[in-house]
């Protein structure tokens, strides 16, 4: 393989060919046929006189190799094979597999004030996923909710302590699987 900076070559090392010698290709010093790769593909002095005295000027040529394919061909297997963004992966609260975020209902916390001054934690159902708050997932099943329930998952995964009211999502879990 040429030397990547020919002007930094010393005489009398390497593998030496004669000026006009076997190689074809663009007249560079010391490449031959099975030497050319991809690091070959840019521009290279042509000639023996580089850095002699009396050469005022360096003639350039380029070494250029067809490419395996055309441009569009290749524009279009990238595009075949890129992926497509993923949806988002939630974990459930109850049975702990992870699900997609579609398949799954988002619950919230929210603060209930009672009459007699003590607050009650109320676990409600988030269908459009638009309610502020920590909020954690669940599968929309009765299985996973009593499971959720004997963990105690509900309190650790939204963060908070005290009683926690959860009718309201039995509720909304009630009346989805009788309009189903």
């Amino acid at each position: 393989m040429a030397h990547r900076y020919p002007q930094r070559c010393r005489r009398g090392r390497g593998r030496q060919r004669p000026h006009g010698g076997a190689s074809q290709l663009s007249g560079v010093h010391g490449a031959s046929r099975e030497s050319v790769g991809p690091r070959d593909r840019f521009v290279t002095p042509k000639g023996d006189g580089f850095g002699e005295h009396g050469v005022s000027a360096v003639e350039w040529s380029e070494v250029r190799l067809e490419p395996s394919a055309t441009l569009p061909e290749r524009t279009t297997e990238q595009h075949r094979t890129s992926p497509r963004r993923s949806a988002p992966v939630r974990t459930c609260i109850g049975c702990r597999k992870q699900e997609s975020a579609v398949e799954l209902l988002r619950i919230v916390a929210r603060d209930r004030d009672t009459g007699d001054g003590s607050r009650i934690v109320v676990v409600v159902p988030d269908p459009r996923r638009r309610l502020p708050g920590r909020g954690a997932w669940v599968h929309p099943l009765s299985a996973c909710l009593t499971a959720a329930v004997r963990r105690r998952a509900f309190g650790r995964a939204l963060r908070v302590s005290g009683h926690l009211d959860i009718s309201a999502l039995e509720q909304y879990l009630e009346n989805r699987h009788e309009h189903s």
